[in-house]
């Protein structure tokens, strides 16, 4: 990431994720499910400070995942390659030792959101797949809603205004 300004941070979002996911043939009465699915995720995200405690920010991110081979019950087999789009807000709290993110009256010399902190996200999210079976037909599927997440992160900014993050996120 790279800050703006002492309580402002854009960044781009980075890693690797896991996703089970299933599907029915109810129409012809074989269901059936795909095991768990990984792929990169990619995005973008801006973050303020609003207090020593608190920030807000926005967040967009992308989950590519593996397309995967499945045979069912009735004897076919059938392709599942999944994607995710999520955008969102976010909100985090300070877990420092100070409970603060920056120090108001002087320059960032470290990072302002130096430290561990918990983060909440809650967005729209929007899930496509696509889907063959060993016939000539494709399927396309999609599903929108609201999406929520849940993250502990670590971040440490450097003196010359970049920072560089990690997290864990459900």
């Amino acid at each position: 990431g790279y800050y703006f300004d002492d309580s402002t941070l854009g960044y781009f979002k980075l890693g690797y994720a896991g996703a089970s996911s299933r599907y029915d043939q109810t129409s012809v009465g074989f269901p059936g499910s795909y095991s768990t699915s990984h792929g990169f995720l990619y995005g973008a995200g801006l973050k303020e400070a609003i207090s020593d405690h608190v920030f807000v920010g926005l967040e967009a991110y992308q989950i590519s995942f593996t397309r995967e081979t499945k045979q069912d019950g009735g004897g076919d087999y059938s392709n599942n390659a999944p994607n995710l789009t999520y955008g969102g807000l976010v909100l985090g709290i300070a877990l420092n030792e100070d409970g603060a993110y920056k120090a108001k009256d002087r320059e960032v010399t470290s990072g302002a959101f130096d430290g561990f902190h918990a983060v909440m996200g809650l967005g729209a999210a929007s899930l496509n797949a696509e889907y063959a079976d060993n016939t000539p037909e494709y399927y396309q599927a999609s599903d929108k809603g609201f999406s929520g997440n849940l993250a502990l992160a670590y971040s440490h900014g450097f003196k010359n205004r970049f920072n560089l993050a990690g997290s864990v996120f459900y």
